[in-house]
């Protein structure tokens, strides 16, 4: 079974502070010991972009330090087996399966979409800031690997240490904002290559055969 592929949710991607960095100081009074997501630098125009195709499940200010938020639920992803260190400091053994990726993006500005909406990777669904319990402008992105029970959906408090994992052994290399583009490039390509082909068999056809 092949690793899940993610694009990149912000270009140019860079992470002010990765997944699971212990900092119990801070993170204590949300429940947790290590940073349970990953803190994204924002672009210049500070859009941020769906990282899979998937649904917008809830969206809304969450006073417990998230400020103006978006989540996100993948359509079904198959999954290898991988070991995860939560960030409970606890290792955890993932069995392959078929799940979907519950995706929350923090710290927002504003949100572009709207609960029910389906969205592809590469569509706007937030423009990013500094609301809620933040230092400097960024995008806290929080990742769980979850079963559509609609439990794990309603607790946006709850750590979920045992479903969270790092997205970034899963990333790609690709902005999902260049993902249109890319594929509409690719869909050129082959058009153009497909009808160079088709006059080279025409050209070949209409040669006239050589007699002695």
């Amino acid at each position: 079974m092949e690793a899940p592929r993610f694009y990149w949710p912000i270009k140019p991607l860079r992470a002010n502070q990765l997944w699971g960095v212990l900092n119990p100081t801070v993170y204590s009074q949300f429940g947790f010991t290590r940073h349970n997501g990953i803190d994204m630098a924002l672009a210049p125009d500070k859009t941020i972009s769906a990282p899979v195709d998937a649904t917008v499940v809830r969206k809304g200010f969450q006073p417990n330090g998230g400020g103006i938020f978006v989540g996100l639920i993948s359509e079904p992803i198959d999954f290898p087996a991988f070991t995860n260190t939560t960030p409970d400091g606890a290792v955890v053994s993932f069995a392959p399966g078929t799940y979907r990726i519950l995706v929350d993006f923090l710290h927002c500005e504003s949100i572009t979409v709207n609960e029910g909406d389906k969205v592809k990777a590469g569509d706007l669904i937030a423009i990013g800031d500094n609301t809620g319990f933040s230092t400097g402008p960024h995008c806290h992105t929080q990742w769980r690997r979850v079963t559509w029970d609609g439990k794990v959906i309603n607790t946006f408090d709850k750590n979920d240490a045992n479903n969270s994992f790092d997205p970034t052994q899963f990333f790609i290399g690709i902005y999902a904002a260049d993902l249109p583009s890319l594929i509409n490039t690719l869909r050129q390509q082959v058009a153009a290559l497909t009808l160079r082909v088709a006059q080279l068999i025409k050209g070949r056809q209409a040669k006239p055969a050589i007699t002695n």
